[in-house]
Formats: structure tokens, C-alpha cells, sequence
């Protein structure tokens, strides 16, 4: 089974031209054990940010943003690929060759971001086969932050295996 959560099993946004989309998953939590194959999560199973946009440095401002705070898991997680304690995988669907202009006047590559940030899982192992993380399973064609969030308890696997994360860009006063 794919797309596996203890809240939602798979987050889609689509970002348009000329848009503004920010998708915030805050003050939550799931409690008991979620097993799945790939993309499992404590929280969410997979996160997904598809980019519709213009090519050209005249494109209309386009920003999108997702962001999981404040939230945790408590149980065991288990599947074979992109398992993490809060989040399995997180998915830029952007060209990051399409520059954009933001409202601030900077000329940009587009990315797919997302923060997580004072989020935790306790109370179980996590585990599966390659990108598992106490955080986050893995990361794939984006910017991805983790901040102020921990996790204990035992995080195993083969491949691309982290306390924090299998996979990820930035990590910050996290244990």
C-alpha cells in the first residue's frame, strides 16, 4: 500500500501561475502505528507540490509554500521505501530551470519548499528499507527545512537512514 499516513495518507498542491499557495498542516497529531509500503509517515504518507507555470523571466509571480508545525506521532511506522516518523516523502513536481519574479522584485528559480518545524515522534521504531528518517522519509526535486524538532526511539533501515532524516537539504537545532 502507498501514500500512508496516521492523518493523511497523500497531500497534493497544485501551484498556478500567477498564484500564491500556502498549505499548512499545524497543531496536530496522530497516535498508534501506521504501516504501509511506500511513503509512510507518523503524519503524512506523501506531500506533493506540482508546479504549473510560464516559462520566462516575465512569468507572474508564483510562490508556493507548505509547512507542518507544531504537530507529532506517537507509535511504531513501518514500510519498505520514504518512511519517517512525521513525514514519508515530500515530492517537487517544479522545473527549477523556469526562473520567476517575485513580488519583491528578485528575479528566482521556482522551487518546491517546505519547512517543518517543532514537530516530534516518540514512542516507537521506525523502520523500512532505504530514505527512512525520525523526521522525514526523503526529499526529492525540492528545498526542504527541518527546525526545532526531534525524535526518539530507534530509526533502522539499509540505504539513506537518519535520526532526523534519510534525506534532506537543511537541518537546525534539531536532535
Amino acid at each position: 500500500v502507498k501514500y500512508v499516513g496516521g492523518l493523511v495518507g497523500l497531500s497534493y498542491v497544485r501551484c498556478r501561475y500567477n498564484s500564491e499557495v500556502e498549505l499548512q498542516i499545524k497543531n496536530s497529531f496522530a497516535i498508534g502505528n501506521v504501516i504501509g509500503e511506500k511513503y509512510v509517515g507518523g503524519l503524512v504518507g506523501l506531500d506533493s507540490n506540482y508546479g504549473d507555470f510560464v516559462q520566462g523571466i516575465s512569468s507572474p509571480l508564483s510562490e508556493c509554500s507548505q509547512s507542518i508545525s507544531n504537530s507529532y506521532s506517537q507509535g511504531s511506522i513501518s514500510g519498505d521505501n520514504n518512511v519517517g516518523g512525521i513525514l514519508g516523502g515530500f515530492f517537487g513536481e517544479i522545473d527549477d530551470s523556469i526562473k520567476i519574479l517575485r513580488k519583491d522584485g528578485e528575479i528566482k528559480r521556482q522551487t518546491a519548499e517546505l519547512n517543518i518545524s517543532s514537530v516530534y515522534h516518540e514512542g516507537g521504531d521506525i523502520g523500512g528499507n532505504m530514505y527512512v528518517g525520525g523526521v522525514l522519509g526523503s526529499r526529492y526535486n525540492s528545498t526542504t527545512v527541518i527546525e526545532n524538532s526531534y525524535s526518539e526511539g530507534p530509526v533502522s533501515g539499509t540505504m539513506y537512514v537518519g535520526g532526523i532524516a534519510g534525506s534532506v537539504d537543511t537541518i537546525k537545532s534539531s536532535y
